[in-house]
């Protein structure tokens, strides 16, 4: 379980990261829960994020299941990918 709580970790920095070079490049938000949390919470979007990402892993080391933990890192592995991509567009 510890592995897959380092990766979580890691690509979430890793989306958050890649979401805000692109966000100076020009790049627009897709997601629109983050979109909406970027409108009103401004740059403390962040920590919520960041905050909430982490209640979810916790609640799911808690109930000792690390198949949805390894879910959630490919799917943001996958937006870390697309965000990259979007960013050597520009």
């Amino acid at each position: 379980m510890i592995y897959a709580i380092i990766v979580f970790v890691i690509v979430q920095l890793a989306d958050i990261y890649t979401t805000l070079k692109g966000l100076r490049g020009g790049a627009v938000e897709g997601n629109p829960f983050v979109k909406w949390m970027m409108d009103k919470f401004g740059g403390n979007w962040i920590y919520l994020k960041f905050i909430g990402a982490i209640c979810i892993v916790a609640y799911l080391y808690t109930i000792n299941s690390v198949i949805p933990v390894w879910i959630i890192s490919a799917i943001t592995f996958i937006v870390v990918l697309n965000n990259i991509r979007i960013i050597r567009k520009r």
